[in-house]
């Protein structure tokens, strides 16, 4: 009877988070700066550090997405993504109802960042979510994120197996049946994307975009020939002989 009780109440915050989203994009194209290349419109606000670092941010922008389309194996991703930009979490908050830092919105095919002096979540994460699940369609929240994780991981100081490594035998790794079905409620915690991304790392160095895109499809960690059991076996041995 509880579950009955707040499934209307769950139907009406999503359906206003929706409104409040499409709102805000929508008052956006009309108040911000535009600009185009290469099946990106970009949006700026007038006078930011985002409206004068325009080439960069499009060199960027249209430089992860090649790069992204290359890890995936893909050729191409004709539709448009529009990308909106903005000076400070507060105000990106305030138009698009999100404490994100980078956010997007895959069947909007919309990305917006916080690009300041202070702080930029300019990466190659939320391109990732717009190219993924258009040419892929939908999978699990953990591989999703794994995958978007692992995109960016030149930006890391260790590479996710590294990092992983480090989190065994401590109270901060997390065991794999926790990570595969409840990653949200994971939620603040930069170790379930280290793990997501390290299995995904493993998946697609040991058995090709093939074994990516399978898993990917599946919608869990398990292939033709091997068991989700095998292959997390195979992973913590790939952990075990990694070096730091």
């Amino acid at each position: 009877m509880k579950i009955l009780l707040m499934l209307p109440l769950f139907l009406f915050f999503s359906c206003q988070h929706a409104m409040l989203v499409n709102k805000g994009i929508n008052k956006a194209r009309t108040t911000m700066l535009s600009d185009e290349c290469d099946g990106f419109k970009f949006y700026f606000q007038k006078n930011s550090l985002g409206d004068s670092a325009r080439p960069f941010i499009k060199k960027q922008l249209i430089k992860y997405k090649q790069e992204i389309l290359t890890i995936m194996a893909e050729k191409t991703f004709t539709p448009g993504i529009e990308a909106f930009f903005y000076s400070s979490k507060e105000q990106m908050n305030q138009a698009l109802d999100t404490k994100a830092e980078g956010i997007s919105f895959a069947s909007k095919k919309v990305i917006a960042f916080v690009f300041s002096r202070q702080f930029s979540s300019l990466t190659r994460h939320e391109i990732s979510h717009i190219l993924s699940k258009n040419l892929w369609g939908a999978s699990e929240i953990w591989i999703e994120e794994g995958f978007a994780t692992l995109t960016d991981e030149d930006m890391q100081k260790q590479n996710f197996h590294q990092q992983c490594k480090a989190l065994i035998g401590t109270p901060d790794f997390i065991d794999a049946y926790e990570l595969f079905n409840h990653f949200n409620s994971f939620g603040g915690n930069w170790n379930r994307y280290v793990e997501a991304a390290s299995i995904l790392k493993f998946i697609k160095d040991a058995y090709g975009n093939d074994g990516l895109k399978e898993i990917w499809k599946k919608k869990r960690l398990q292939l033709k020939n091997k068991s989700e059991k095998q292959l997390l076996k195979e992973w913590m041995s790939v952990l075990e002989n990694t070096c730091n």
